[in-house]
């Protein structure tokens, strides 16, 4: 059965290292100066991006995520209090419930 790739966004690199360290990555692919990050998290098939920061970017990276990988879902990281860099241990748990 083939499993369409979800697309995991976050603006900052403290937003994406957690998940970036902890992924199987396949190739990177560079597009409008944003790096993607092609491969697998938990066995399932992603493509890791940093944004930067801005509806803008979020949305130009958003809209590569659809075009050129085919994404079924895009999910957006973020921390819920930016002065607590402590969240990225829930997040990958979430994210790890969803994948599942």
């Amino acid at each position: 059965m083939h499993m369409r790739r979800t697309g995991i966004m976050g603006a900052l690199d403290e937003e994406i290292a957690f998940l970036l360290q902890r992924m199987t990555v396949r190739k990177v692919v560079k597009i409008s100066g944003k790096k993607f990050y092609v491969g697998r998290l938990n066995q399932v098939p992603i493509v890791l991006v940093k944004s930067g920061v801005a509806k803008v970017n979020a949305g130009l990276a958003s809209q590569i995520l659809i075009d050129r990988f085919c994404v079924k879902r895009i999910i957006w990281s973020f921390p819920p209090k930016p002065s607590n860099m402590m969240w990225t241990s829930g997040l990958f748990f979430r994210l790890a419930l969803f994948l599942i």
